[in-house]
């Protein structure tokens, strides 16, 4: 997960006084090779405006959809409660 989405997840947990759990299959979507580039770059700017396009090796739309549905459905249907 990104790392300050972990530390937000770590205050949290500390001020809840619960345990914290790392899914990751709740990550955010893999960008392929716009990851690490900036908004402003002008390969990122047409991505940015239309979420459903893809470049070269980044996670679709509907693939990462369905990876954080079916995450979501492990977490709440697990035998177990942590």
């Amino acid at each position: 997960p990104l790392m300050r989405a972990h530390k937000t997840a770590e205050i949290i947990s500390k001020v809840l006084q619960a345990p914290l759990h790392v899914h990751e299959g709740l990550k955010e979507r893999y960008l392929g090779r716009l990851e690490g580039t900036v908004k402003t770059e002008s390969a990122l700017t047409n991505v940015a405006s239309n979420y459903t396009q893809t470049t070269e090796g980044s996670e679709c739309i509907d693939a990462f959809k369905k990876r954080i549905t079916d995450t979501l459905h492990d977490i709440l249907h697990a035998d177990h409660v942590t």
